[in-house]
């Protein structure tokens, strides 16, 4: 069955973020009944301007009497876990690399939703299908911030709710666009090796995907999508292509993995020495192998060629430049 987009109650986790800032657009009038869930209070204010008739709510999906209220009367629910920096709570003694199930804050996090909307629908409640944005090959145990979607994807899976699954690959929006924008020679800092292959996604076809399987729902249940918009390339490629996008040329400057994990850490965690060490892991992994998918899977559910990066670049420049009054 499709969904009701008059009588359905949507909730979107993190609607403030890079995937809830082009997910929104596509839901918005269409879904009549729209809650969004944000952080903070600014963001609460900001998309209540931006989008009057949905109800906006700031919670913290840490706080486990949070996803009870947020999944009251909720029919479907677009999951996007709290970001790293979100998920790490130093202060706690247990955290020891993030390597047990239980330390995994972002994943206990996801599993209080999971358990939320589960007894919502046992006792009665509207709840019908739980989309998960979890990350491409989350089997990667290398990389912490993957094994802990590994966990929560496995949790899902196995708490008898109906539910769908996407896995992006590394956003294109992560890109610097508005720091090489204000430079007169723009540099790209990068802490691992710019020959290394990559493939990314950008949220614009997340958007657009995520919306198709929220309105659908039946057809998608129960499905694992691996969402990657472009062919491999390398960030030797992807500053040549926003450089033409920009109309200068960008050089790359290479930064110590090591150094660069410690300012991750310290912007994340107060300077968490565990936090730098998922940081590493992570920066050291990318030096090494990178992160490559397929976009098959994308173009199948878009019905079109998704964005490539360069393509990605000429429009979010223009998007960028507006907002910077460039």
């Amino acid at each position: 069955m499709a969904a009701d987009l008059n009588n359905d109650l949507l909730l979107i986790t993190c609607a403030s973020g890079k995937q809830g800032t082009d997910l929104v657009p596509q839901l918005y009038g269409k879904w009549k009944r729209l809650r969004l869930q944000v952080m903070s209070e600014a963001s609460r204010r900001r998309l209540q301007k931006q989008y009057p008739d949905a109800e906006v709510v700031r919670a913290d999906l840490t706080d486990p009497l949070s996803p009870p209220k947020l999944l009251d009367g909720v029919t479907a629910c677009f999951l996007i876990g709290p970001a790293l920096y979100m998920a790490l709570l130093p202060t706690e003694k247990d955290v020891h690399l993030l390597t047990t199930h239980s330390s995994k804050h972002e994943t206990r996090a996801i599993e209080s939703m999971i358990d939320a909307a589960t007894t919502q629908r046992a006792s009665g409640g509207p709840f019908a299908h739980l989309l998960y944005s979890s990350v491409l090959f989350p089997i990667l145990h290398k990389l912490l911030n993957h094994d802990s979607k590994r966990h929560a994807e496995e949790y899902l899976i196995e708490s008898g709710l109906p539910w769908s699954i996407i896995q992006p690959s590394h956003l294109m929006e992560n890109f610097p666009l508005a720091k090489v924008l204000r430079e007169e020679k723009p540099t790209y800092p990068i802490p691992y090796d710019p020959a290394t292959v990559f493939t990314w996604t950008t949220t614009k076809d997340l958007a657009c995907a995520a919306a198709r399987i929220l309105q659908e729902r039946k057809t998608h249940l129960f499905a694992v999508y691996p969402l990657v918009s472009t062919r491999p390339g390398t960030y030797h490629d992807v500053v040549r292509w926003v450089g033409e996008a920009i109309g200068k040329e960008i050089t790359i400057e290479r930064v110590s993995p090591f150094e660069a994990a410690g300012m991750m850490a310290k912007a994340a965690a107060g300077g968490s020495e565990d936090a730098k060490v998922i940081f590493k892991r992570m920066l050291i992994y990318y030096d090494e192998r990178g992160l490559v998918g397929n976009s098959s899977v994308l173009e199948m559910l878009l019905g079109r060629k998704p964005m490539s990066y360069a393509e990605w670049a000429r429009v979010k420049v223009g998007e960028v430049r507006a907002e910077l009054g460039l």
